[in-house]
């Protein structure tokens, strides 16, 4: 694991400056990119929790509100881990070569370091729209979690995608004036390799694994 700059330091007379740092982690076989916000120096804090990004445009367009929030919550007394999903944002790797189970692996490698820096403190998860599918699963499946926030989430996985694809040739046809993309197999029999979700090249395995997805 890499690691960045030192997270606290200290200057007499001064009020105790805390870093975030910024490293990869392996997970899957694979380096996931990782932030660690300390928060104020406490011989524990008050909480840990793990953030769960949305994926594709959303994360794009949610960026500075996904990393206020979780500075502000760092500010509060709690430590906060953001990461990317394998193959998104920092993350190396292929978009379209992701799976759901690469994606959930990531998540509870995250929750393993998180418990590994702060033994003995709570574990709270939080989701932004996709991402709160994901840590509604973990809820379920990772014992240990005592809170479980969820920022407008995205949990109608089918619907969630019928409705960015939609957007998309909103966009073809107020840009262009016509819609050039063909519907790509979502919600149709025909499966297609690759489907463009808006720009970003998704497999038809992790579609159709997000298609078949039911949170609630």
């Amino acid at each position: 694991m890499g690691e960045g700059p030192n997270t606290r330091s200290q200057v007499p007379g001064i009020a105790t400056i805390t870093f975030e740092k910024s490293f990869w982690i392996q997970s899957s076989g694979k380096f996931i990119f990782v932030n660690h916000h300390p928060g104020p120096i406490a011989p524990d804090p008050k909480g840990v929790f793990v953030m769960c990004p949305p994926f594709g445009e959303e994360k794009n367009k949610s960026q500075r509100l996904y990393v206020e929030l979780a500075r502000s919550i760092a500010a509060r007394g709690n430590a906060v881990y953001r990461f990317d999903y394998s193959g998104t944002a920092d993350s190396p790797g292929s978009f379209a070569e992701a799976t759901l189970a690469d994606w959930r692996q990531n998540l509870a490698d995250v929750i393993g370091l998180a418990r590994a820096e702060h033994a003995g403190c709570a574990i709270g998860l939080i989701g932004l729209r996709f991402g709160c599918a994901l840590t509604a699963l973990a809820g379920g499946d990772i014992p240990g979690v005592r809170w479980l926030v969820h920022v407008a989430p995205a949990v109608d996985l089918p619907l969630f995608m019928k409705r960015t694809l939609r957007e998309k040739l909103v966009k073809e046809l107020l840009t262009d004036g016509c819609v050039s993309s063909v519907r790509q197999g979502i919600g149709q029999d025909t499966p297609r390799p690759i489907v463009d979700l808006d720009g970003f090249p998704l497999a038809n395995g992790l579609k159709q694994e997000l298609m078949d997805l039911r949170v609630l």
